[in-house]
């Protein structure tokens, strides 16, 4: 038995099979991973390695240049670049799209490990991270005090309940891969050492931080056993709390700790050895205190902006995003009712992603609803039967549900990508079951006689072949997608899948559940000419007027109209993504670096002062300073002290984001504060720092020397402000701050038995303190510093007074062993392909790649040559890679269509009939981006390439029904193929035929992404361009093709004939006169 038979011979197990995809969709459903974007392993791997106490330069010299030339050579590196800031260096490796990042991170490590020797004894061991760059939080909480004063104490408690409470709780849930607290205030047992009473005593600082390392310790000593016992012996001499610590005492003749040693023993061990025993009190005061302050947070709108603790929750690839966010609700919730928040305490959600998937999610209910209406209605229109419209409707939720499982199985998540191709596919996938129930009714109406169980059977056997080759036609668009390499490959290839998957799904659904729905429906009363009588009314006469054209007429006017589209191209904005008003921004501020961390507050208050007077302001949350954690990607990530971020949420109501920004930046610009820059980002971010710039347009001017760098970036980016279009420029590395440099001499260091180390130690505790060791607590542990007070070090001469005690007994002052020098040094070094690079960053107004191409030009002539050359990277590269990878998929994707009809045609010719409508259609959807403006962009390329598959399937019906004629008016001739006249006429007869299901599957295609491409709902999508670019292509070669594919057809047979006609005049003796022969052309 025939497999398409099953829907007609056994009814209720189609039904059964048809529910159990159904049930397998939903549970596929809720079962598949929800998120922003589709996961990408971002092909970057960065090694971060600290080194206390080291500038930019030494970071460079001594750290950078060496991890840069190792890791260089691994495998599949595309580019390696490299930031030398103050204390750290972040080499970052690029490798090629598709290399295996586990494997590439463990021959990164591997390389690593050979220069470990190498590097600066006093370096951190480098850290290798597979770092993503797009990643965002999943969600974001403030924390705050309801009422009271937010004192620095306060803020210390309420950081600590956030680490205890929401911190350690929330890194528990399912789903949360790290949960991040910025702002507040940090606790720490500050000893602040007395210089004199250092001097009086002859204790170094060395020796205190010595001393308590070995004193705090726990240490396991073995076991005793016993006849019936076995003892585990620990001794145990960790610190207790502050006073435990003050009571420390070392001996200056061994300086061994003498703990556990009652004050009366130790006096009497003094008064017997004469050692002198000196107690850390006797030098120190210890008391518990705060760290010193690196940063601000905080959140509001107005006179409501209060000072909190900024709660990042960031998610595990491959989760659901949306059960993240329940689950991070519930135990919020259950936190509270467990009363475990005080009752002054705040806990907001301020940023939750997954609203942004709900929202896409109902975007996606709402456009799938209303395109099944609106097809539901176009079809009623066009067939005049309620019953009719409803069996091809109910193809749509099946081949969704079967979609859903199938991406389910192929681990494709819920993703903007992916909602995208399913409100595409929901047009699309109409066609093929329109298709069969048209055959269907032709079949029933044709054979009355014959049972209608066998007129369905041959009708669905009958279009089998054709219905396979149009839709593998429609996905071979698509498998061009497996080879596209890059960031677009990896994107849209879950949305060509969806698309794909939706395809397949609709053959399945078109072949058996069509004619299990038409086998219980009453046909007999369907009409097969509803509709058809207007079209012929309205479309025969322009059709017959089009046809007696001459082919010069036809000729120009396919020139005006490939001529309006190439206006229309080079008028057209370009640009690598669309840009959605997502009703949010994020300003980055950076002030000069030597500017304080109070001052950058003060300005980033003014700044948000400014925002919350517009009226479209939501809500801001401010971060300045360095306000999260200093290690692994935190590291990367984290502000100076001068520098702070803004983050602003709109209402629905008001100006756009971009005016927005761009009025407000013009509003800072007024201000004339020396050194200060900001660049806005009004993106979500889906590519971040992965496209190479922020804010759309990089400049990365390279070079050998930094002063012929600064002085180039500096005059390039005066051209830039004189030019209106280019706004929130901003420089990195900024200008230079000074620094002040102990030159060590040492030879005289050496005579005093003092080491450069030793030296640069003792400062680097005096100054800025060392952490010798922690303090254990019941739930946490702090920090125990070291370091000078502060009026023994806040001014040059104090510093050069400060002394460092010799191993021989000598006081030595630090001017007796160095000699101080302030230079001028970046805050930090940036590098490329070992060049040291300059990053030169915009916003952009108007057409982003005319005002791209004017900058460039002005580079090209003034600033490429053997000292400086400067590179387009950011949006710009990005928007070239993705246009030549797409390019290569819509050029790839002709040539398997091609190959594909050939083999369907049996002709090399015909293929090229079928495709004369891809131009019209492609040239439709520019002149419809143009009349919406929208931008030539990847999303946008990517509807071309949909848009091709569809139109070619128009064509296809075309000539294989004109190639079918064909043969029908030859066979009935005896073998003689009709002449020009008589095939016109039959041509004009067969495109008339075919209009209603062709303009059929046309339009439900088109009203299935309508919703989509209008934007019903008030908030474009991103995959609106795409919506557009089909929609308006379709629209005009529907219109278009039912002309011209007929008329090129018409031309080919007249030209065949004309060949073939002047071989038999050659060849025959009795010429036949010229008068006879019909005309070959209209």
């Amino acid at each position: 038995m025939s497999i398409l038979r099953l829907s007609v011979d056994r009814p209720v197990t189609t039904v059964m099979l048809f529910l159990s995809i159904g049930l397998l969709g939903l549970i596929s459903y809720t079962r598949i991973p929800q998120e922003l974007f589709p996961s990408m392993e971002y092909p970057q791997i960065t090694i971060v390695t600290k080194y206390e106490g080291a500038g930019p330069e030494e970071s460079e010299k001594l750290i950078s240049k060496m991890v840069e030339e190792t890791a260089g050579t691994v495998k599949n590196i595309k580019r390696v670049s490299s930031n030398s800031k103050e204390g750290v260096s972040i080499v970052t490796c690029e490798f090629r799209w598709g290399t295996n990042m586990d494997f590439a991170a463990m021959d990164v490590r591997e390389k690593i490990d050979l220069i470990k020797e190498a590097l600066p004894r006093d370096a951190l061991e480098p850290v290798v991270l597979k770092y993503n760059p797009t990643q965002v939080e999943a969600m974001m909480l403030s924390v705050s005090y309801s009422k009271g004063s937010s004192s620095a104490l306060r803020m210390a408690d309420l950081r600590q309940f956030a680490k205890k409470n929401l911190k350690d709780e929330l890194e528990r849930l399912e789903g949360v891969a790290k949960v991040e607290l910025r702002g507040g205030e940090e606790k720490e047992i500050l000893i602040e050492i007395d210089k004199g009473r250092l001097l009086a005593n002859q204790v170094s600082i060395t020796e205190i931080i010595t001393s308590l390392q070995n004193a705090n310790i726990t240490y396991p000593a073995g076991t005793i056993k016993e006849e019936k016992h076995e003892y585990l012996v620990k001794t145990v001499g960790e610190f207790q709390d502050a006073k435990d610590i003050a009571a420390l005492s070392f001996s200056k003749i061994d300086y061994n700790i003498q703990q556990n040693m009652s004050t009366k023993r130790v006096r009497n061990q003094q008064q017997e050895t004469g050692d002198k025993i000196v107690f850390l009190k006797d030098v120190a005061e210890v008391k518990e205190s705060l760290k010193d302050r690196k940063g601000y947070s905080r959140y509001g709108i107005g006179q409501d902006i209060n000072e909190n603790i900024s709660v990042s929750i960031y998610q595990q690839s491959g989760s659901n995003l949306i059960n993240l966010s329940n689950n991070v609700q519930k135990k919020l919730k259950d936190i509270r009712d467990a009363g475990k928040v005080p009752e002054d305490v705040d806990i907001k959600i301020t940023s939750d992603q997954s609203d942004f998937i709900k929202e896409s999610l109902a975007n996606l209910y709402s456009s799938g609803v209303q395109g099944i209406l609106l097809s539901f209605i176009l079809l009623y229109f066009f067939m005049r039967s309620f019953m009719a419209s409803t069996i091809i409707n109910v193809a749509i939720p099946v081949a969704l549900c079967s979609t859903l499982s199938l991406m389910y199985f192929n681990d494709i998540s819920i993703n903007t990508m992916s909602l995208g191709g399913l409100t595409v596919g929901i047009g699309m996938v109409v066609d093929n079951s329109n298709m069969v129930l048209e055959n269907i009714l032709m079949q029933v109406h044709k054979d009355r006689l014959r049972a209608k169980k066998e007129s369905i059977y041959a009708a669905t056997k009958s279009l089998l072949a054709p219905i396979l080759s149009s839709t593998f036609t429609s996905v071979a668009i698509f498998i061009p997608f497996v080879f596209v390499a890059g960031m677009i490959g990896q994107l849209f290839k879950q949305l060509a899948l969806t698309i794909t998957f939706s395809l397949l799904s609709s053959i399945f659904a078109a072949m058996f559940l069509v004619p299990r729905l038409a086998l219980s429906a009453d046909l007999s009363k369907q009409s097969i000419t509803a509709g058809r009588d207007a079209i012929e009314k309205y479309f025969t006469p322009v059709f017959k007027k089009a046809m007696d054209w001459r082919i010069e007429k036809i000729a120009l006017c396919l020139f005006v109209y490939m001529f309006i589209g190439i206006v229309c191209f080079s008028f057209i904005p370009k640009e690598f993504m669309p840009k959605v008003d997502e009703r949010r921004f994020v300003l980055n501020v950076t002030m000069h670096p030597d500017t304080p961390l109070e001052i950058t507050n003060a300005t980033s208050k003014r700044i948000e002062k400014l925002i919350s007077g517009y009226s479209e302001i939501k809500d801001i949350s401010i971060s300045v300073g360095s306000t999260g954690e200093n290690s692994g990607v935190a590291a990367i990530e984290s502000l100076s002290t001068y520098q702070s971020r803004i983050i602003g949420r709109l209402n629905k109501e008001g100006m756009s984001t971009n005016e927005l920004v761009a009025d407000i930046s013009n509003e800072i610009k007024k201000w004339n504060i020396s050194g200060l820059d900001t660049e806005f980002m009004t993106q979500q971010g889906l590519f971040g720092s992965g496209v190479g710039a922020a804010s759309g347009l990089m400049i990365e001017i390279r070079g050998k020397d930094l002063k012929v760098l600064k002085k180039s970036a500096d005059e390039i980016r005066r051209i830039m402000d004189d030019m209106p279009q280019f706004y929130g420029i901003k420089l990195d590395p900024p200008d230079e701050v000074p620094e002040l440099r102990l030159i060590i001499d040492r030879e005289k260091a050496s005579l005093f038995g003092l080491s450069t180390q030793d030296i640069s130690a003792m400062t680097l505790a005096a100054i800025k303190g060392f952490v010798a060791t922690k303090l254990k607590m019941k739930d946490d542990e702090m920090d125990i510093r070291v370091r000078m007070r502060s009026e023994d070090r806040d001014s040059l001469e104090k510093v050069m007074e400060m002394t460092a005690y010799s191993p021989w007994g000598m006081t030595i002052r630090i001017k007796q062993i160095s000699n101080p020098r302030f230079v001028k040094t970046l805050p930090a070094i940036k590098r490329i392909e070992g060049e040291r690079t300059y990053f030169l960053s915009a916003n952009v107004r108007g057409n982003f790649s005319k005002a791209v191409g004017e900058i460039e030009e002005i580079l090209n002539e003034r600033y490429n040559n053997d000292d400086v050359h400067c590179v387009i990277s950011g949006e710009m590269l990005a928007m070239k890679e993705a246009l030549s990878q797409i390019t290569f998929a819509l050029g790839l994707g002709v040539i398997i269509i091609f190959m594909i009809l050939a083999s369907e045609f049996e002709s090399l010719y015909q293929p090229i009939i079928v495709m004369t409508a891809v131009p019209l259609g492609i040239i439709g959807a520019l002149l419809a981006l143009f009349l919406t403006m929208q931008s030539i962009n990847s999303i946008s390329m990517l509807g071309f390439i949909m848009l091709v598959g569809n139109v070619i399937n128009i064509s296809i019906l075309l000539v294989d029904r004109f190639n079918i004629m064909f043969e029908k008016e030859t066979n009935d001739n005896n073998g003689k193929k009709p002449d020009m006249l008589v095939l016109k006429k039959k041509v004009l007869e067969t495109t008339v035929n075919h209009i209603r299901p062709i303009t059929m599957t046309t339009l439900t295609t088109i009203t299935g992404m309508l919703p989509l491409a209008i934007g019903f709902g008030g908030k474009a999508s991103t995959n609106q361009p795409m919506a557009i670019a089909v929609v308006g292509g379709l629209f005009f070669a529907l219109i278009l093709a039912l002309i011209f594919v007929p008329y090129v057809y018409l031309a080919s047979k007249g030209m065949r004939n004309y060949r073939e006609q002047e071989l038999f005049m050659r060849d025959d003796e009795n010429n036949i006169n010229n008068d006879q022969i019909q005309p070959l052309l209209p």
